[in-house]
C-alpha cells in the first residue's frame, strides 16, 4: 500500500494543481447535480465563472478543468 505522500508527482506541469485549487472551488456549487435552474443543469455558469476569472486561458484549458472538477466532485470532492 503506498502512502500519498511518498507518490511520485505524475503531472507534467505543476502549474495546473495550483491553478486548479483556485477552479474547483469556484465552481463546485454548479457542478452539483443537485444545483440546478428550472431543472436545468448549472455546468455552463460553471465555465463562465471560469472564464471571467481566467481570461488568459484558451477554451481547450477552461474545459480541461471544468472536466476535471467534474470528476474530482463525483469522486467525492478535492482532496
Amino acid at each position: 500500500m503506498t502512502n500519498k505522500s511518498n507518490e511520485i508527482e505524475r503531472r507534467q506541469n505543476p502549474e495546473n494543481r495550483r491553478i486548479f485549487d483556485g477552479v474547483y472551488p469556484r465552481v463546485e456549487p454548479f457542478i452539483d447535480p443537485e444545483s440546478t435552474w428550472v431543472g436545468q443543469p448549472l455546468e455552463h455558469q460553471a465555465y463562465n465563472v471560469l472564464r471571467e476569472q481566467y481570461p488568459d486561458m484558451s477554451e481547450d484549458e477552461l474545459n480541461r478543468h471544468l472536466q476535471a472538477a467534474k470528476r474530482v466532485f463525483k469522486e467525492g470532492g478535492q482532496t
